[in-house]
């Protein structure tokens, strides 16, 4: 893993001295660019990781909206299930209520709904 972070750090840590090297030759040329030129760098860097630490919060987000959408999915699968058995639930209540209206007529043989005799 250390050799990993090293072998990502080391070309960053190459392009830095190599512009720091260049801002150091420009130094002795025109001390007022070399300034400005250092500024700069400094102001990418800062903007840099400001980039980077958007981007590693947008991939948090992502995350939990992801996560969000799976809890939503399973919600609504429990309300279809849910639905479903009302359904049931209304279509018990119907037989039994045609089935005490079977046994208050006088129908001769007449047998109560869903019974096999």
């Amino acid at each position: 893993m250390n050799a990993e972070v090293n072998r990502q750090r080391q070309p960053e840590e190459e392009d830095r001295l190599y512009l720091d090297s260049l801002i150091l030759q420009l130094q002795d040329k025109d001390p007022e660019k070399a300034k400005s030129a250092r500024t700069e760098l400094e102001d990418m860097r800062v903007l840099l990781k400001v980039a980077f630490i958007q981007a590693k919060n947008a991939l948090k987000v992502l995350e939990v909206t992801k996560t969000e959408n799976r809890n939503q999915e399973a919600i609504n699968e429990k309300r279809k299930e849910g639905d479903s058995l009302f359904k049931r639930m209304d279509l018990i209540r119907s037989a039994l209520k045609l089935n005490d209206l079977k046994k208050s007529l006088p129908i001769p043989n007449a047998k109560p709904f869903g019974s096999k005799n």
